[in-house]
């Protein structure tokens, strides 16, 4: 049986304001080996601008609330965020055990939204 696997992994519609940082839940490679990425950037007050970016951790446990358990994936490029609007990734196969994907927000606010799938090759 094939896996597949789909989930929000911004919890609750994570709000970019100021210069937070919002860290995504992992995403467990356990049971698949190619993954894709949607974000949805709801722009709700002025321009907003951020960096996304995907790390990776081969550790039994990464801490998901920051990056010192991960080594950022550079093979991944995402367009930022600016304004509101939708991007979508396909990561392709993949090695490590685990994902995350980072935000810095740089400014405005607004609602960002992930949502990943995981499914085997």
């Amino acid at each position: 049986m094939a896996y597949d696997y789909n989930a929000e992994i911004f919890a609750n519609d994570n709000a970019m304001a100021s210069t937070n940082t919002i860290y995504s839940e992992r995403i467990s490679m356990k049971q698949g080996s190619m993954f894709s990425l949607h974000i949805i950037n709801t722009e709700t007050t002025a321009t907003v601008t951020g960096t996304i970016t995907l790390w990776q951790s081969n550790l039994p446990d990464p801490n998901p609330d920051s990056v010192t358990d991960w080594v950022e994936n550079t093979d991944v490029t995402f367009t930022g965020v600016s304004g509101a609007g939708s991007q979508f990734i396909n990561a392709g196969n993949s090695a490590a055990r685990f994902y995350m994907v980072r935000y810095v927000n740089g400014t405005g606010a607004g609602v960002l939204s992930c949502w990943v799938n995981v499914g085997a090759a």
